[in-house]
């Protein structure tokens, strides 16, 4: 097993977490949301379209969740569906890759025109060969995605991507999606081993339930991932025993998963920790960003440890 398959445990424990907690008004909760919340992205999509999107799935569905998009953390995204990943995305800094690049073909195929849609709009496809749809309106940039292909995945076709770019432009204003989102659990973007390890935090999100925390910091070259949730006895025990032997680790005594610059760690207590630092897939800047090493990576989730804990 993966460490990337690892992660799933984190994923399943934080899925409603991102458009969970409360508004920042309860100093004493954990999961209430710090900072200026911007605009609401998943709310420019009617319940009607993701009531039909959700269908095609035979994964139980949850309520959509904002998160940061995977290949240009620039973006806020709105998960849909999970698992044949559908969503959109809205930049939330004038920084990063335009949307248009974003739609060019793993082997370089060009994006097309797509007209009367927004102000402009071309498509394209995205590195697992589904649609990507990027649109601008009202000074705007938006990403429509699917890893859905017509050929394999017909209950989404490309129509219903059209028609949901066309829904997500007719709600979208002016406003942007606040930069800075976090729940309280998360440490402050000023800390200083968030800095140490992104330098200046330009975009940040995260969520926090009562099963999980996770928090996402993305600096000019690198992109910091904090999660602690609660696992599974058997998961964990399945996860180090299909592991790669070169992979394993220990932290404090409880074994661990390195590979290449994510740790996760499982405790004696079912808790499931982990740490993230990698390169910003699009970097804000031409500098050579720092390498992720085995060393760092126990360093910051001993941090998470103290910092930001298990949920109990």
């Amino acid at each position: 097993m993966r460490i990337s398959s690892v992660g799933a445990i984190l994923i399943l424990a934080l899925s409603v977490a991102a458009c969970g907690g409360g508004s920042g008004g309860d100093d004493g909760d954990p999961t209430a949301m710090v900072g200026d919340k911007g605009l609401d992205v998943c709310g420019l999509v009617s319940d009607t379209s993701v009531a039909e999107l959700q269908a095609v799935s035979e994964d139980k569905q949850g309520p959509p969740r904002e998160d940061l998009m995977s290949d240009a953390e620039t973006y806020v995204e709105c998960r849909i569906v999970s698992g044949v990943k559908v969503g959109f995305a809205v930049r939330a800094i004038p920084q990063g890759p335009p949307a248009e690049m974003l739609t060019e073909g793993a082997y370089g195929q060009p994006s097309e025109p797509l007209p009367g849609v927004g102000d402009q709009a071309v498509i394209g496809t995205n590195t697992y060969d589904g649609v990507r749809i990027a649109a601008s309106a009202h000074g705007q940039e938006v990403i429509v995605d699917s890893e859905l292909n017509d050929d394999h995945d017909p209950e989404i076709t490309r129509d219903r991507l059209i028609a949901l770019t066309k829904e997500i432009i007719s709600n979208l204003t002016d406003e942007r999606p606040a930069a800075i989102r976090l729940p309280k659990a998360c440490p402050h973007t000023t800390d200083a081993k968030v800095q140490d390890t992104v330098g200046e935090v330009i975009v940040a999100r995260g969520g926090a339930t009562d099963r999980g925390v996770a928090c996402h910091y993305v600096g000019k070259t690198r992109h910091l991932v904090l999660s602690a949730a609660r696992g599974s006895r058997g998961f964990n025990l399945m996860a180090q025993a299909d592991s790669d032997p070169r992979n394993r680790a220990e932290v404090d005594g409880d074994p661990a998963l390195f590979d290449g610059s994510q740790i996760v760690v499982f405790g004696d207590d079912d808790c499931v920790l982990s740490a993230d630092a990698s390169e910003v897939k699009v970097p804000l800047a031409y500098e050579k960003p720092k390498r992720s090493s085995r060393a760092e990576a126990i360093d910051l989730v001993k941090y998470v440890k103290k910092e930001i804990g298990c949920p109990s």
